[in-house]
């Protein structure tokens, strides 16, 4: 009996070394065969930040801040788009794609201070139209409260508001997704995720997602460093929860009258995320009723990822949202 549960650690020991050695291999390999399609920008404390930015650089900016274990290359099909009538920009949170992490922690604060000494360094030319998927919605949220100035338009795409955010419903979901995140940090790190994407890829209705921008996403997302990002994602939401100031009313702060448009699921949440469905909506509401000029779409065919399974709703969004804040005098 000694004999086989030695037999059988040593097995189990091998494969976990050869799973650790083989995702070292293919993340060094990745790094050769994926370069990064951007630009890395350097930003204040010596680190950088990769930026993708398309179309005319004198055109009304537009940044896409990301969802929670979202790769920015997955709105790739769409910047395209809108970079006719724009100058669209994706870019990398600490963490995630080709952007290093941060040394510590980040609050939802420090990521927004993130995003603007990013498009300060680049030269992005502001005021910007800040659009935000999921858990972006925070950080677009603290970014229009800290340089109002620099803010021309809010485009929420089925993104997290503060009521939603910190629900105590919410905070519990996110309490129960930590060991799941960490258990796929795990499996990512032995390559099975790796596997499992390789398995898994899809097409999108509409060319909403390309083949190779799969590939870059596959990719991305099957390093153990992609988890570790949405780890420290869920982490700052229950810090920005514990901050006194976004008890207030307003939370984040009022809006004014800038222009906001809020697109949300018309598809309920699935499975375990169907808890969230009963203050999803309500908080899509609030959003919009923070602006003098907010208003609500539902988009009737989405679920979650609305971008992808309605972008060309997005993209009318978007160029109304341009539209409207070329019209709005500057503060």
């Amino acid at each position: 009996m000694l004999f086989w549960t030695i037999r059988i650690g040593m097995g189990l020991a091998v494969l976990i070394l050869t799973g650790l050695i083989g995702e070292r291999i293919a993340e060094a390999i990745d790094a050769r065969r994926l370069p990064p399609p951007g630009t890395m920008v350097g930003i204040s404390g010596g680190r950088s930040l990769h930026l993708l930015c398309e179309g005319d650089a004198a055109a009304p900016a537009m940044v896409v801040e990301q969802g929670a274990g979202e790769p920015a290359i997955l709105w790739r099909a769409l910047q395209k788009k809108a970079a006719g009538f724009s100058h669209f920009c994706l870019y990398d949170r600490a963490g995630y794609g080709w952007s290093p992490p941060a040394p510590a922690f980040q609050t939802v604060e420090e990521r927004a201070a993130d995003l603007h000494d990013l498009l300060k360094a680049a030269g992005v030319k502001g005021p910007y139209i800040l659009v935000a998927h999921s858990y972006g919605g925070l950080v677009v949220r603290a970014f229009s409260r800290a340089y109002p100035r620099e803010t021309a338009g809010i485009v929420m795409v089925d993104a997290i508001e503060e009521s939603i955010a910190f629900h105590p419903d919410y905070l519990r979901f996110i309490r129960q997704s930590r060991p799941i995140v960490a258990a796929m940090r795990a499996a990512a790190a032995l390559g099975i995720m790796r596997l499992v994407g390789a398995f898994s890829r899809g097409d999108h209705e509409g060319g909403a997602v390309s083949r190779e921008d799969e590939r870059l996403a596959a990719a991305i997302t099957a390093r153990p460093s992609f988890f570790t990002a949405i780890a420290g994602d869920l982490k700052s939401i229950e810090a920005a929860a514990a901050t006194p100031s976004n008890a207030l009313p307003t939370g984040m702060g009022s809006l004014g009258d800038l222009p906001v448009v809020a697109i949300t699921h018309g598809k309920p949440f699935p499975g375990p995320f169907a808890r969230l469905e009963p203050f999803w909506l309500p908080g899509q509401k609030r959003m919009v009723s923070l602006s003098s000029r907010g208003r609500l779409i539902t988009a009737e065919k989405s679920n979650h990822m609305v971008h992808q399974d309605q972008p060309d709703l997005v993209l009318a969004a978007l160029r109304s949202v341009v539209e409207d804040a070329g019209r709005r005098p500057r503060p």
